[in-house]
């Protein structure tokens, strides 16, 4: 069986000469050796199969000097201007991570700083060999490469009935932390399921491992050990956007072929999707096989929707689990009276919408505290937003949903930039106004609730606070809806393991 990866796009020339001179500071030995090269699939397995090299381990060793005496011939058909020792430009630092890192150098901020350093090339490839980044994913394709040797030799367990959970669960964002045990609500409240089977639940994010006592959280590597996938009558991987942004190792190809060689069967539940993370060409063909295998896939808003039809055009609809089934939990005593506190929860930004969003969320705080109403923030993710924390007052670094719905319960008014800010307060029964931040805008929009989107400062200040009677009737049409979906999942579930449960 192939495992290699293959996205499509022929490989040049220029490619097999900057993949070697970058990876083993050396040009490829002869022109048969180039001719060999640009028949691979692609240049990400190029790229692989030269980190995988003899040569290659021993720089990433130490044990051969690094690219100490290296020179080529200027060549005008690649980049005159390139020199291996001379001072970097932006072009040559795209080039160095493109080849190295296999990915764009999105990070104005990180090239100025490679600029300022008065870097070369060879001290920049030194630097990305080394960095944990490139060992982090050197150990990814060893393990895969693991996977892939165990897959061909694993017998099939049939003494118990069990389901993993696998989804961004330890990432140290709450929003997803909770996705775990809502997974184990909807696989509970199945047809003939309940207490019957084992469930457990894996996340290869580990910067918080504590997502929720109700299922048994599994090591990380458990997603890549054939015996446990041989032993798993079902495979759930839902909750959170784990299509929107890359997460290993769904969009790996070697990941999927070996889940098909096991008969491993797997479906995703209430996903995050976007069309440009769906059709990266480094990842189009790993999703296209893992959509198009799966029993059957559900997604949580339109946009998901929309962009998991390209290639599964079967794909249905289910919101956020965590919302789906806010019915089974058992909140706490909501209080008697609501404080006149307001809650703000921002989200440090990764874009200029979000950056003018957080600006927004600034503004409105102190127009608040000039009116003497108080405010509460809370950071739902604090190991990336410690860096906006000094922004705002009475911050509080929310350790789980509970913690987070807790407080909630209590407010007068919720405004949020985070997707699950506004689905805990809807759940609470709490008033939220968003920030325009698309996934969110989006639900508004489908809640019937476009007023309660917000964009700018004036309108921040301006704002209606208070949902009416009618709007609450919308969130409850849309409960109701995503309940019915959730419903039909269930079933889909129950079918899946029907045969092992009889």
């Amino acid at each position: 069986m192939d495992f290699e990866p293959t996205d499509g796009v022929p490989i040049s020339e220029a490619d097999v000469i900057w993949a070697y001179r970058m990876l083993l500071g050396r040009d490829p030995e002869s022109q048969s050796t180039i001719d060999e090269a640009r028949g691979l699939p692609s240049v990400g397995v190029l790229r692989n199969r030269i980190m995988r090299s003899t040569e290659f381990q021993n720089i990433l060793c130490g044990k051969q000097d690094q690219w100490g005496s290296y020179a080529f011939d200027i060549d005008a058909n690649l980049r005159a201007d390139l020199v291996w020792h001379s001072r970097l430009n932006g072009a040559e630092v795209d080039l160095a991570y493109k080849a190295i890192l296999g990915r764009d150098l999105s990070d104005v901020e990180v090239l100025e700083e490679h600029l300022s350093r008065n870097d070369n090339l060879l001290s920049l490839v030194t630097e990305l060999i080394s960095s944990d980044e490139n060992v982090d994913n050197h150990r990814k394709l060893n393990l895969l490469e693991c996977f892939r040797a165990r897959v061909a030799h694993t017998p099939k367990s049939i003494d118990n009935v069990n389901v993993m959970l696998f989804g961004a669960y330890g990432n140290g964002n709450i929003g997803d932390q909770c996705q775990a045990a809502a997974l184990h609500r909807l696989v509970n409240g199945a047809p003939k399921t309940a207490g019957k089977i084992g469930i457990t639940a894996c996340s290869w994010e580990n910067v918080n491992a504590n997502f929720e006592g109700a299922q048994l959280p599994i090591a990380r590597d458990e997603i890549l050990n054939a015996s446990a996938l041989q032993s798993t009558d079902l495979l759930l991987i839902g909750g959170g956007g784990l299509l929107s942004t890359p997460h290993f190792p769904l969009h790996n190809e070697l990941w999927v072929d070996g889940l098909r060689a096991l008969g491993c069967k797997y479906a995703l539940v209430g996903v995050g999707a976007t069309s440009t993370e769906l059709y990266a060409p480094d990842r189009a063909s790993g999703y296209r096989k893992l959509l198009e295998g799966a029993l059957f896939v559900t997604g949580r808003d339109l946009e998901s929707i929309t962009a998991l039809r390209a290639y599964r055009p079967d794909t249905e609809f289910m919101a956020d689990p965590f919302f789906t089934t806010s019915s089974e939990i058992q909140f706490a005593e909501k209080p008697s009276q609501k404080n006149s506190k307001i809650v703000l929860i921002p989200k440090s930004p990764v874009n200029a919408n979000e950056e003018k969003g957080l600006a927004a969320l600034v503004t409105l705080q102190a127009v608040l505290h000039a009116k003497r109403v108080e405010t509460i923030t809370l950071l739902f993710e604090p190991h990336m937003d410690w860096k906006i924390a000094g922004s705002f007052e009475n911050v509080i670094q929310v350790g789980d949903w509970a913690e987070a719905i807790e407080i909630l319960a209590a407010a007068r008014t919720v405004f949020t930039m985070r997707y699950h800010g506004a689905l805990f307060a809807l759940a609470s029964r709490v008033s939220a106004l968003c920030i325009s931040i698309p996934k969110i805008r989006d639900l508004y929009r489908t809640l019937g609730l476009e007023r309660f989107i917000v964009g700018t400062e004036r309108a921040l200040i301006e704002s209606e606070f208070e949902f009416s009677d009618e709007d609450w009737e919308k969130v409850d049409q849309y409960l109701v809806a995503s309940r019915t979906a959730a419903a039909n999942v269930k079933n889909r579930i129950a079918a899946a393991l029907g045969s092992t449960l009889s």
